[in-house]
């Protein structure tokens, strides 16, 4: 397990996936996260869902390297060769169906996996998995409830650990106008929702949005969580209605909770930027394992 909450979502729900379909324990190695070369340091905070009961963790780097180092030892003896299998992912948000396939008994997976292909099937599984075991604060109760009680939008900005140690932005991470971009995630929103949506604005850097993110009249600054309380905001983000979100795993699955967990009875709208990440295989239409079918993208 590496990165931050929405990279250990993805990492679950493939072992999730992997491990009900071969029927076998899950067990989630956290000790990476310690040695993350990450300059934006992360917490183990998946563990703040319910998540399964039958799941094992291992936390401690020593511990997770002494399991991988026995299991590859026997996998070496005669008549073990399926005994366990390292797999790698070779191509970010390519989907590739060959890892239900591997035939070991024990199987490390290291990658990020993002992408929902990985778990079509278990999103009953996962919705229960990922309930909150973490209560809200005075301040967030405020914001739910209003959230609650609106046609509610989250609208995520992610800056911080986008910027470069000057304080710049880095032109290989982050490669479009996020002021354009959520003035026309806004007007698409108004157009199939009508006017009286109102706007909840997440970021990690609330006095930018304040100044460059304007996506209409009725909107609400979440300004109550800072960097140590950032799963209130992932929480209250699952809470709304509907998703505007940025390049950023942290939103993509606040919306996928949004637009999965218990609304058949209204169409959740999720919009998202077409540029991910660096390289091309992030880029809309190459990164289509990535995006929901039905979620829809803006060109940028």
């Amino acid at each position: 397990m590496t990165g931050g909450l929405g990279n250990q979502m993805y990492q679950y729900a493939v072992g999730r996936a992997l491990a009900l379909k071969k029927n076998q324990r899950l067990i989630l190695d956290f000790g990476g996260i310690e040695i993350d070369p990450n300059p934006t340091k992360f917490d183990i905070e998946v563990v703040k869902f319910k998540l399964s009961k039958d799941a094992w963790k291992i936390s401690n780097i020593f511990v997770s390297r002494c399991v991988r180092g026995v299991l590859k030892l026997i996998s070496l003896l005669p008549f073990c060769g399926n005994f366990y299998k390292i797999i790698r992912e070779k191509e970010d948000f390519i989907f590739k169906s060959e890892i239900f396939e591997a035939d070991s008994q024990n199987i490390f997976m290291n990658g990020c996996w993002q992408s929902f292909k990985y778990f079509k099937g278990i999103e009953s599984e996962l919705l229960c998995d990922f309930e909150s075991t973490f209560p809200l604060s005075d301040e967030s109760k405020v914001f739910l409830a209003q959230i609650k009680s609106s046609k509610s939008v989250s609208v995520h900005v992610r800056r911080g650990d986008f910027h470069t140690k000057t304080g710049v932005r880095n032109p290989k991470v982050f490669l479009f106008d996020e002021p354009s971009y959520y003035a026309s995630a806004a007007k698409i929103i108004h157009e199939k929702l009508g006017s009286d949506v109102t706007f909840f604005i997440f970021s990690n850097d609330i006095p930018w949005a304040r100044k460059h993110v304007l996506v209409g009249e009725n909107v609400v600054y979440v300004d109550c969580n800072d960097g140590s309380r950032s799963f209130e905001d992932f929480m209250l983000m699952a809470s709304c209605q509907h998703s505007v979100i940025a390049a950023s795993t942290f939103s993509w699955w606040a919306a996928w909770l949004a637009s999965n967990g218990g609304r058949e009875e209204r169409d959740s709208v999720v919009i998202a930027p077409s540029t991910w990440w660096y390289g091309i295989s992030s880029h809309y239409p190459e990164n289509l394992d990535h995006y929901p079918d039905d979620w829809v993208i803006i060109e940028c």
